[in-house]
């Protein structure tokens, strides 16, 4: 329902104009719209996720430099907010290293300012996939809204989509599984809850 300023009434009352159906024209427009910015979201969640692995390598190859120019565990961990079992477990695992002469507040320093980074680039990609969320939730308003359709946008399976929308869809369409509402949206219907405490 939607309600406005009535032009015809001397008293510049409201009236009630109900809710209007979006031309085919627009709503296709509409949906061409979210699937657009769909799109652009999975590529910059790729990119992202590229950037962060990326990221990760080079902050791991200054621990292990780290440790091998002689920076204790101890202040590695507390300088990455990485635990000292990974701490050691990359320093292990690099071990054909040479000397850089690199000092102990030099190294300090470099993994400061790259784990800060990495913390965000990490939050930039949470940030990413919580609009994703809601970028599915408001298709799934839209006529044309198919799982497989998603999935296609997203790069993420139905049943991926499923499980990470579960109960995030709009009140609208959270509605009870019926036949018609699976054929629509191309989702399984969800288990019921007997089964899930069976699973359990």
């Amino acid at each position: 329902m939607s309600l406005s300023l009535s032009t015809t009434r001397p008293r510049g009352g409201y009236h009630y104009k109900g809710t209007q159906q979006l031309k085919p024209e627009r709503a296709e427009t509409a949906w061409t719209e979210i699937a657009d910015t769909i799109a652009q979201n999975r590529q910059a969640i790729s990119q992202i996720a590229a950037r962060l692995r990326w990221m990760a390598s080079q902050r791991n190859s200054q621990i292990a430099q780290a440790l091998h120019d002689g920076v204790t565990v101890t202040a590695i961990a507390k300088a990455t907010a990485c635990t000292t079992q990974l701490v050691r477990a990359m320093g292990a695992a690099s071990e054909d290293l040479y000397k850089t002469g690199t000092s102990r507040a030099e190294h300090i320093a470099m993994l400061e300012v790259s784990s800060i980074e990495l913390q965000q680039a990490e939050a930039y990609r949470a940030e990413l996939e919580n609009k994703r969320v809601n970028l599915i939730a408001a298709a799934s308003e839209h006529k044309k809204f198919d799982a497989y359709e998603m999935a296609r946008l997203t790069r993420l399976a139905p049943a991926e989509i499923s499980k990470m929308m579960r109960g995030k869809w709009p009140k609208r369409s959270n509605r009870s599984a019926s036949p018609a509402r699976t054929r629509h949206s191309g989702l399984q219907a969800q288990p019921s809850s007997s089964s899930d405490e069976r699973r359990n």
